[in-house]
């Protein structure tokens, strides 16, 4: 389980799914009928997820596969798809009419997108999924962030797990993220407090306390 505390800002895209935030070298499966090939982590990589509850994998996909997907994100939210139904809105904003979102994003595009269901990152995120929690893991939830140039807006600290707990079930979760834009500290790297995982889920509470 993954509860771990991360802050993301500045100007660039994000693609997330329930599986791990994933340096060292990987190493890949036998070759599939599709072509690709599924990440391994090594032992230090997997002893690393669990001492400090996370882990870099250097490559979930390929660049021809990043350049789809930033095209397919742009329109998207250049669309508003999704947004009649509240699955496109903004994170740090009230969402109204005319009014440029601050950190927009998307739940679970795969809904809106056919074709993402069919990616690289997919694949290697279950196969790193599995190896980190087990054989039965399977995705469960998905979203996509955009990180507007200028008028975007910090990712707040934050722990995964506490916008998906569910206290009727007991299972554990990770998430996946994968950035389609170069990242540095000063643009919207990750950032994450190794050992947060131990700490159990903290108490969050509404951007600038707005209710």
């Amino acid at each position: 389980m993954t509860p771990q505390q991360n802050r993301d800002c500045g100007s660039s895209r994000e693609l997330r799914t329930v599986r791990s935030s994933i340096v060292a070298p990987v190493m890949q499966s036998p070759q599939t009928e599709s072509g690709s090939r599924d990440v391994i982590l090594d032992p230090e990589q997997i002893d690393a997820f669990h001492r400090h509850g996370f882990v870099v994998v250097p490559q979930m996909s390929d660049a021809a596969e990043v350049a789809r997907l930033t095209g397919i994100f742009d329109r998207m939210f250049a669309a508003q798809v999704g947004r009649s139904e509240g699955a496109q809105y903004d994170i740090l904003g009230h969402d109204e009419d005319g009014v440029d979102a601050r950190l927009p994003t998307l739940i679970n595009p795969i809904d809106y997108e056919r074709s993402l269901r069919q990616l690289v990152f997919r694949s290697n995120a279950l196969a790193v999924a599995q190896q980190l929690l087990g054989p039965k893991a399977v995705p469960s939830f998905e979203h996509v962030i955009l990180k507007p140039a200028r008028q975007g807006g910090a990712t707040p600290w934050h722990q995964d797990e506490a916008y998906r707990a569910d206290p009727n079930f007991e299972y554990e979760q990770l998430s996946v993220w994968m950035a389609l834009s170069e990242v540095t500290l000063d643009n919207g790297c990750m950032r994450c407090i190794p050992g947060s995982h131990r700490l159990g889920v903290l108490p969050h509470r509404s951007f600038n306390n707005d209710p």
